[in-house]
């Protein structure tokens, strides 16, 4: 048994499919079955257009593998193989590493709630958005530096000396 599988690598954007072709070629002397399946993937995220394949000696079969990573997935490598077992004698195992690069989304979109908080070093919005609590002294913040994430609190990061 043999099997190819293009493309190895793909970069793709989440929520529009792509489609891997993996071709099984029967190299033994008698008709062979084989099943494919992929595995690291949700198999919600996975369409086979045909799981088995019955091949005469010296033939070959394509299946057609499509994955749609859901949109709001985190960008980076998604690494998952391609699985083909022979279901006849000699009962072969080949599984094809198969990466897909999601890149990041340059979309983001962020609101303050309340628009404004005077505080000296340190302001703090409470957690249902009701009001500011400052430190004695007024800054007024400049440039956004950087956004994190620390336990369930985002802490923004600004420079009040850049306008």
């Amino acid at each position: 048994m043999r099997v190819e599988v293009a493309p190895r690598r793909a970069s793709v954007t989440a929520g529009r499919p792509v489609t891997v072709t993996v071709t099984v070629t029967n190299t033994g002397t008698v008709i062979s079955g084989h099943e494919l399946r992929v595995l690291g993937l949700d198999p919600q995220w996975v369409h086979i257009d045909d799981e088995t394949l019955s091949l005469f000696p010296a033939s070959s079969g394509t299946a057609q593998v499509t994955i749609t990573l859901p949109v709001g997935v985190p960008a980076g490598i998604r690494s998952f193989s391609i699985e083909v077992r022979e279901l006849t004698e000699p009962r072969e195992l080949a599984a094809v590493p198969v990466e897909l690069s999601v890149p990041a989304d340059p979309h983001l979109e962020l609101s303050i709630d309340p628009p404004s908080a005077t505080g000296g070093r340190e302001a703090q919005v409470d957690r249902n958005g009701h009001g500011a609590h400052a430190r004695a002294g007024e800054v007024q913040l400049g440039v956004l530096q950087g956004v994190r994430q620390q336990d369930r609190d985002v802490v923004a990061l600004a420079d009040p000396q850049r306008q």
